[in-house]
């Protein structure tokens, strides 16, 4: 098993990418303030003692306090703090991990569903891979604002306000998991069907190369 870590090691050390990224300081600083974000986003709870979500916290009198770096500022808060009391610092941080987790999730359903349809339209081609095809540049055609409001719109008219408000988030991954799904299975299914175009017509010449041998 160690030799297979230390083979599959070695392998990416020698492989392009890596010697691309160690000799691009561009790449390994933005890969660096990658982590940062991802950490100060999953570890907030250690980053800041503020949580803007929970009412209790919060103090009217502490509203409009101005960052750290000015006269007025208070340590404590480093980027200030809102109408509300809340620390902005912890705002940004809380709202980047709903931002982070929507936007995975919303894409990874995407990918399942999208190159699923896209290989399974190319492969079996026919009436299939036409309604599969039709139905993307439909919903291709309608602007993802457009489409965020109707889902929206819908889901406001079939569940009550409370329980809107608490399924938001998934709303909001539905909305961008329909937009990122209608560009797969094209991409897919052009390029599997482009396959296969070329593999019979390799299969057409390979034929009558071998008739005309066998002539």
């Amino acid at each position: 098993m160690d030799n297979k870590n230390l083979t599959l090691l070695n392998r990416i050390k020698d492989s392009d990418i890596y010697f691309s990224f160690i000799k691009s300081p561009t790449a390994i600083l933005s890969t660096l303030i990658l982590i940062i974000i991802f950490f100060c986003s999953f570890f907030v709870e250690l980053v800041t003692p503020y949580n803007p979500f929970d009412p209790s916290s919060l103090s009217l009198m502490d509203a409009f306090t101005p960052p750290s770096w000015t006269e007025e500022g208070l340590a404590k808060f480093v980027l200030g703090t809102d109408g509300q009391g809340r620390d902005m610092l912890a705002t940004i941080l809380y709202g980047s991990r709903i931002s982070l987790i929507v936007g995975f999730s919303a894409v990874i359903f995407a990918l399942i569903l999208g190159v699923g349809l896209g290989l399974s339209a190319g492969y079996f081609g026919g009436k299939y891979e036409m309604i599969v095809m039709r139905l993307t540049d439909v919903q291709l055609t309608v602007p993802s604002i457009l489409m965020a409001l109707l889902v929206d719109g819908i889901a406001r008219g079939i569940i009550s306000r409370e329980l809107h408000d608490e399924m938001a988030i998934y709303v909001l991954i539905f909305i961008i998991f329909l937009f990122f799904t209608s560009a797969i299975p094209n991409l897919l299914g052009l390029s599997t069907s482009h396959n296969r175009t070329v593999e019979s017509k390799f299969d057409f010449l390979n034929r009558s190369v071998n008739s005309t041998i066998d002539f």
